[in-house]
C-alpha cells in the first residue's frame, strides 16, 4: 500500500505544479503557426519520456509510472473541461490544444516507463558478484 502511495503523491504534485506553472506562464506558451505547435509537441514528448523514465527507474517500474500518471490525467481532464475558469488569462478556444498536449505528455510518460527495464533477477546484496 505504501509503495503505491509514493508514485500517486508524486503524480499529484507533478500535476498541481504543472497547472500552477501553466496558470502563470500559459499566455506565453501558445503561439500562432505550425512551427510552434511542433516545438510544443517535441517539448511535451521529451518531458514526458524523461519523467516516465525517471519515475520508472527511481520508484517501482512501470506500475509506478502508471500510478504517477493517473492523477495528472484526471486533473488535466477536469482542467480542460473548465479551461476558461482555470486559465482566465488564456483564450478559451485553446482548450483543445491544452488537452491534446497534456494527453501527449502523459502518453509519452507511460512510454518512458516502458523503456526502462529493471534487472529480472537483481543480485542479492550479501552475495559476491558472479
Amino acid at each position: 500500500m505504501l509503495s503505491s502511495l509514493k508514485p500517486l503523491l508524486f503524480g499529484l504534485a507533478l500535476a498541481i505544479s504543472g497547472v500552477a506553472l501553466f496558470r502563470i506562464t500559459g499566455h506565453l506558451f501558445f503561439f500562432e503557426g505550425r512551427g510552434s505547435a511542433n516545438g510544443q509537441a517535441l517539448a511535451g514528448a521529451v518531458a514526458g519520456l524523461t519523467v516516465g523514465w525517471l519515475v520508472s527507474r527511481q520508484c517501482c517500474g512501470l506500475q509506478g509510472v502508471v500510478l504517477a500518471a493517473i492523477p495528472g490525467l484526471l486533473l488535466m481532464a477536469a482542467i480542460t473541461s473548465h479551461f476558461g475558469m482555470a486559465f482566465p488569462n488564456i483564450d478559451p478556444k485553446l482548450d483543445k490544444g491544452f488537452g491534446g498536449l497534456m494527453l501527449w505528455f502523459h502518453g509519452f510518460m507511460l512510454l518512458g516507463g516502458l523503456t526502462f527495464r529493471a534487472p529480472v533477477n537483481p543480485p542479492h546484496p550479501d552475495l559476491p558478484p558472479a
